[in-house]
């Protein structure tokens, strides 16, 4: 089974540097514009069904760039909640919170701010979903429509601890298979 894991297009908040998390932001012009290259890139990848957070960013980037697709939303693919960092600029939380909750190695996997998440119960909300999704077996191709914290996860927990910090800009993709009961990553598309 083939996993096309994409991030949404840009936000308001994408272009200001603010943390949204859970906080519900729909998709600029910018960000509409580039699901629809995304849907470009797609099209061809025989995609049987797409499995989208239920924020409306990740989801009208997933009816955008899939618009012949069976579109599924669930709170599972959401991006972590960043709680009381949600809505501040990126470099004010830095200062505020630390750098630790955006690391990627697993020993910071459980560090909180305030009120959200930690690294370590999204990764287990994720693989969960998509444990889920693959052992059904009913698809042989489909996509999944969510945010940059959400794939860095992903990639992450399927490379050796030291990788360097992976960059997620808006709409890129990320091609993992699922086979022998196991979940590989084959790179970026």
């Amino acid at each position: 089974m083939e996993f096309f894991i994409f991030r949404h297009g840009q936000t308001d908040w994408n272009a200001e540097r603010r943390v949204q998390g859970h906080t519900d932001i729909a998709l600029n012009e910018v960000g509409r514009r580039e699901a629809e290259l995304l849907g470009e890139r797609l099209k061809d990848l025989k995609i049987e069904k797409v499995f989208s957070s239920d924020l409306s960013r990740a989801l009208e980037t997933a009816k955008i760039s899939n618009p012949n697709t069976e579109i599924e939303s669930s709170s599972r693919l959401r991006e972590a909640h960043f709680g009381e960092a949600e809505g501040k600029i990126f470099t004010d939380v830095l200062k505020e919170f630390g750098e630790e909750y955006f690391r990627t190695e697993p020993e910071f996997w459980d560090h909180r701010i305030a009120g959200g998440e930690t690294k370590r119960e999204v990764i287990d909300r994720i693989w969960a979903y998509l444990n889920e999704i693959a052992n059904e077996q009913k698809y042989s191709s489909v996509g999944i429509s969510t945010h940059g914290g959400v794939i860095r996860n992903i990639i992450h927990s399927l490379l050796p601890p030291e990788t360097p910090k992976i960059e997620i800009p808006n709409c890129c993709v990320y091609q993992v298979t699922y086979k022998n009961s196991k979940f590989e990553l084959i790179g970026r598309l």
